[in-house]
């Protein structure tokens, strides 16, 4: 019983952690890292989509420039791929520009 207990505590807290790591405020920063020339207040995130061990999202650009964005779970290898056609979905992917390391 003190186990159960113990991991009914447990598993909030971890939860808690990893979902503080992709943030809007987190994923902003680190979309602006990874675009560069911009600010985490001038990157707007959509898409957000939160896996086991990764994170996907939509950053874009006060110019309207759409990037496919992912990163591993804790935000560390973070790369941002420029839309070929600037903002539709199903485009080609120009280039992929990793953030730098923090």
């Amino acid at each position: 019983m003190k186990k159960l207990f113990q991991l009914a505590l447990f598993v909030p807290v971890v939860m808690f952690v990893f979902g503080c790591a992709s943030s809007p405020d987190s994923l902003k920063r680190v979309s602006a890292a990874a675009i560069g020339g911009l600010r985490p207040d001038q990157v707007a995130v959509s898409n957000v989509k939160r896996g086991m061990l990764n994170v996907d999202w939509v950053a874009t650009s006060p110019d309207g420039t759409v990037y496919d964005c992912y990163a591993d779970d804790m935000l560390h290898q973070v790369n941002a791929v420029k839309r070929k056609d600037g903002g539709s979905t199903g485009s080609s992917i120009v280039a992929a520009s990793p953030a730098p390391k923090q």
